[in-house]
């Protein structure tokens, strides 16, 4: 054997121990914080870390001040490449952009050490500007989610939810964004912040907003039990969760209203061996954009998640729903409840014409 292919694999494979006694391997749903120490993670950008999951005392941080460094980015059909920067104490700032009450608005929240210009944000906004009128209002948080501390990270969420609520309800209270057409669609630890957002509207504005979907939430550090911490249906009225990565990187068990799980939701075709889910887990995003499409992912309502994740079936019931969005207009807030399978190709167009006649579905 090759002596550098012989120490690369020691390497793996100490890393694989290392991380297996960590408790790398074990399902969001079992997931306890003091069960992992150590593992590998992906960003925003497809790229992996070693992280370290406990707290480091010795650990110095960049300040970060969510009222100065959460950055409201505005895109309109007048401005799809060029943002303007709203600033909500500054209604000057607002007047004279671009923004249209009378245009439907989205909310879009990157993840973990990601931007604005990373390729969620980017396609997500030109996907709903192709599509129609909206004022995309895309969420910069990088000055803190760009640490290599994934718990610092995490801790920020908290006021970075807070501080994008803020805007919401200056908006809302100004009569310039409407709760009614307000949706808020964010990826992994962004997807907790727009949780986070909705829980704020919903205990202050005693109001609901419309849509909040969560593409992969993550699971490091999150966990079912503390329910006020992360993505729930008390985020919307309706809050939809697309799953790619479950038991890894992210949540597998259901979170919202309706739960979709593509290719079971745990592993992606196309994706290799993916062993820490970095492909799987971004594949969220590329399955969302492509929802835009009419008549794409329509797919099986199943019995339970416990068929999906235990047994790796769907036994079908009820009509069948196409996840996502339609057009960026339309979700399925008031068509869809429960649990969703689909299948989708390995690669770019994903999705898959179901049969509508089957009754079981094997992953």
């Amino acid at each position: 054997m090759n002596s550098t292919v012989y120490i690369v694999l020691c390497v793996v494979l100490i890393q694989f121990n290392i991380i297996h006694s960590s408790g790398f391997f074990a399902r969001s749903d079992e997931y306890h914080e003091d069960t992992r120490k150590y593992m590998f993670m992906a960003d925003g950008e497809n790229k992996l870390h070693f992280v370290k999951l406990t707290p480091d005392p010795d650990s110095v941080e960049p300040k970060f001040d969510a009222q100065k460094d959460v950055i409201f980015n505005l895109y309109t059909r007048k401005n799809p490449d060029e943002p303007q920067i709203l600033i909500p104490e500054n209604m000057t700032s607002i007047l004279t952009s671009n923004f249209d009450p009378k245009n439907p608005t989205r909310i879009t929240c990157h993840g973990w050490r990601t931007g604005p210009t990373a390729g969620f944000n980017v396609n997500t906004r030109k996907a709903y500007l192709e599509n129609g009128d909206f004022n995309v209002i895309v969420i910069d948080w990088y000055s803190g989610a760009s640490t290599i501390n994934y718990i610092s990270a995490r801790n920020r969420v908290f006021p970075v939810a807070e501080r994008i609520f803020q805007f919401v309800e200056i908006m809302v209270k100004n009569s310039k964004i409407h709760l009614h057409d307000l949706h808020l669609v964010g990826h992994s630890l962004g997807a907790h912040v727009v949780g986070l957002i909705g829980r704020h509207v919903t205990k202050n504005l005693h109001d609901k907003i419309h849509t909040v979907i969560g593409l992969d939430p993550a699971s490091p550090l999150f966990s079912l039990e503390k329910e006020e911490e992360r993505i729930s249906t008390d985020s919307g009225h309706y809050v939809e969760i697309i799953h790619t990565n479950g038991g890894t990187l992210a949540f597998s068990n259901p979170l919202g209203h309706a739960d979709f799980y593509p290719n079971g939701g745990m592993k992606q075709p196309g994706c290799g061996l993916d062993f820490a889910g970095t492909c799987s887990h971004s594949r969220s995003s590329q399955l969302f954009i492509e929802t835009f499409l009419p008549g794409t992912f329509v797919s099986y309502n199943c019995l339970n998640y416990e068929e999906i994740s235990k047994d790796k079936k769907c036994t079908v019931i009820n009509k069948m729903a196409k996840m996502g969005t339609e057009n960026g207009a339309i979700s399925n807030n008031g068509r869809a409840k429960g649990i969703y399978l689909n299948k989708t190709n390995k690669e770019s167009p994903y999705s898959q014409v179901p049969d509508e006649n089957a009754t079981e579905i094997e992953i």
